[in-house]
């Protein structure tokens, strides 16, 4: 009878337990799920299994080398000392990732399995060629980091045609198997509170093509230097995308502000143009596509017709709040701020100088690391608040200010832009940057 640990018991954590419950594994082995908290439903399997044990509090990853396997989620570092003493004492560490391409090895017919990573514009690219994949007709999943956990879509998988999965660099650290199609964005630093450094996180996104074989194909931005490095390592086709010189559809016929979301959609329509989707279905897609929840999505109350508000809480770097920074150029009025992930904001800076933002209000944790970082390149004003609503209030205060002087002035259009991009994590305040996102379109919907 072997121990089997299962890190966490979110989305999938709870995915691996459910694949082990329909393999048996069950029946002979004894299932340990560790959680930092105590988790409702971990404690009902205890009480309804006499395999299952839930196990959490201070010492919960306590001796984890004395476990057989341990499963881990992708919110558990592969550099955490617990995990590095089991790996020293030769144990199986997998993961839920690693265990669904084991899964669909042994197919006869395998699903041809898509993989999007990068550092942002993954979760846009991934659902826009679902999306894309969906008009054409085709049988198709999308998992991992986004939608459902890969486990889940084992009971259906012989009916499916398309699998695309969104890869974090979290879920890509160990992988040994890569898919059939990896499409890779810019890769640039993230994470580095749980990465050794930029090179383990970027090696981490290599996993995606270095295990591809000749019959496989990566799609990557030319224009990046560490997505060419990535796709330099796949032994597969290699396919190019320069936005400059795409022609199928123009950044006008894109319904989402910014020129990185053209960017994205043109990764995604070259990944399907490679899949052998045609043109009429792209432009479809593309055309009825409006984004996604929490980024750059737009929220609307009918007591302020002249601010638009846009919530990009899924903004967690610098470089993805310098792109939504660069899609406005009305007057911008950016609320960032909140759990510092060891990142540097110079591109930040960058974008803020030659950039049509009136005001900057921060709040949280790195509040004034982001404001010493700014200040140095840009001169406008800075505010800072005690949380979220308060630096709404005050968006919304100096964006009434600048309605006045746009009509004194007499300016053709007076809107003025809110833009939420923290350029930062969720943790000092939130559960998760999807909690934060749900917070702040309350917030605006009951100004």
């Amino acid at each position: 009878m072997q121990k089997i640990a299962i890190l966490g018991f979110g989305k999938e954590g709870k995915a691996i337990f459910h694949y082990f419950s329909r393999k048996g594994v069950l029946k002979d082995n004894q299932i340990y799920i560790l959680t930092k908290d105590k988790d409702t439903d971990a404690l009902g399997l205890d009480a309804a299994n006499e395999n299952v044990f839930a196990k959490y509090g201070p010492d919960y990853l306590e001796d984890l080398a004395g476990y057989d396997q341990i499963c881990r989620s992708p919110g558990f570092s592969i550099n955490s000392p617990e995990i590095k003493s089991a790996l020293k004492a030769h144990k199986d560490v997998t993961s839920a990732t690693k265990l669904f391409f084991k899964e669909i090895s042994h197919l006869n017919k395998k699903p041809i399995t898509v993989g999007v990573t990068g550092t942002k514009g993954k979760g846009t690219v991934s659902t826009l060629l679902f999306d894309i994949l969906k008009k054409a007709e085709k049988k198709v999943a999308l998992v991992g980091n986004i939608g459902k956990p890969a486990l889940e879509i084992l009971p259906e998988i012989n009916s499916l045609d398309y699998i695309i999965l969104e890869l974090s660099s979290f879920q890509l650290h160990d992988l040994t198997v890569s898919p059939n199609l990896a499409v890779v964005l810019d890769i640039s630093p993230d994470h580095l509170d749980a990465h050794k450094n930029l090179r383990e996180y970027t090696g981490a996104k290599t996993n995606i093509a270095s295990h591809q074989t000749p019959t496989d194909a990566v799609v990557y931005l030319a224009t990046s230097k560490t997505a060419k490095s990535v796709a330099r390592k796949s032994l597969g086709q290699k396919i190019p995308v320069d936005p400059d010189a795409f022609k199928m559809f123009s950044q006008s016929q894109v319904h989402i502000p910014g020129s990185h979301t053209f960017l994205n959609t043109v990764m995604a329509a070259t990944a399907a143009s490679y899949l052998q989707i045609s043109e009429q279905s792209i432009r479809k897609a593309v055309g009825e596509f409006t984004g996604l929840p929490h980024r750059l999505e737009k929220v609307q109350n009918p007591k302020h017709q002249e601010i638009v508000f846009y919530n990009d809480s899924y903004a967690t770097n610098p470089e993805s709040t310098a792109a939504a920074v660069k899609s406005f150029e009305e007057s911008l009025i950016l609320i960032a701020g909140g759990k510092d992930k060891g990142l540097k904001y110079k591109s930040l800076a960058k974008a803020l100088k030659h950039s049509s933002t009136e005001r900057v209000i921060l709040f949280g944790e790195n509040r004034k690391k982001i404001e010493h970082a700014i200040k140095s390149k840009w001169k406008g004003d800075m505010e800072f608040a005690k949380d979220l609503s308060g630096a709404l209030y005050l968006a919304v205060n100096y964006a009434k200010q600048l309605n006045l002087s746009h009509r004194h002035i007499g300016l053709a259009t007076n809107k003025v832009v809110i833009l939420f991009s923290p350029a930062s994590a969720s943790f000092d305040m939130f559960a998760n940057a999807t909690e934060r996102g749900e917070k702040f379109k309350d917030l605006v919907k009951n100004l």
